[in-house]
């Protein structure tokens, strides 16, 4: 089985993007295909551990990348020169020098991120994690919101290994999470609901938008993939 068997076509999920965002418009298309070879060759997979399922789809988008002009950065450390730095999943990074919007991107640098997460999660005291932490501030939607996880870029993305339940099911009760978090400041609102643009049987996009309290725009795009493992 190879990637152009599973090239997706869904007007549904199509987006419109100004030729600035190109290079962001052909990673999410790429990241999409990818997903789905990813649900055919880990369905019922015997590894459950996230660093695990990381590692996996962080190989096969190496795989499959061929001649486009970035590859794929697993435990992509946030700040090089800070030992403890935080890192995201998997950062995206160019092998040319890019415009996106007004943001000039170098060789070798990050300008797109991802954050990966299990759902439902593997524990009740981590349940809300896709999208905030119990204690710490560890939810993959939140790292974004505070900066902790992509400062630098516009856009970044959340992949889900969906190891139980439908993705209807998943869908409502983050988005109700999501809710519960309004409050007068705004920081938590509509917009970083998730957004459906299209699903198949193994993989279900959406699209929301996250006010950031530290970052290079006040807001950051989040494109979330949900790969459907059981």
């Amino acid at each position: 089985m190879n990637l152009s068997e599973h090239q997706y076509s869904g007007s549904a999920g199509s987006l419109d993007f100004p030729k600035t965002n190109k290079p962001v418009e052909s990673v999410i298309t790429y990241i999409s295909n990818v997903a789905e070879l990813f649900a055919v060759a880990f369905k019922n997979t015997t590894i459950e551990n996230e660093p695990g399922l990381n590692q996996k789809l962080c190989d096969l988008l190496n795989l499959h990348v061929g001649l486009r002009p970035y590859w794929f950065d697993k435990e992509n450390i946030q700040q090089p020169e800070k030992g403890n730095s935080p890192r995201t999943d998997i950062g995206v990074k160019t092998r040319e020098y890019l415009t996106i919007n007004t943001l000039t991107i170098e060789r070798g640098n990050t300008f797109f991120e991802l954050e990966a997460k299990r759902l439902p999660a593997p524990s009740k005291a981590r349940e809300r994690e896709y999208v905030v932490g119990n204690n710490k501030k560890t939810g993959g939607i939140e790292r974004f919101k505070i900066g902790e996880h992509g400062k630098k870029v516009l856009y970044g993305g959340l992949i889900a290994f969906v190891q139980k339940s439908e993705f209807r099911d998943l869908h409502s009760t983050i988005n109700s999470w999501i809710e519960e978090l309004y409050d007068h400041t705004e920081f938590w609102n509509v917009a970083d609901k998730l957004v459906s643009c299209g699903s198949t049987d193994s993989c279900a996009r959406f699209l929301s938008k996250s006010k950031r309290s530290e970052g290079i725009s006040s807001h950051i795009s989040l494109y979330h993939w949900w790969v459907k493992l059981n």
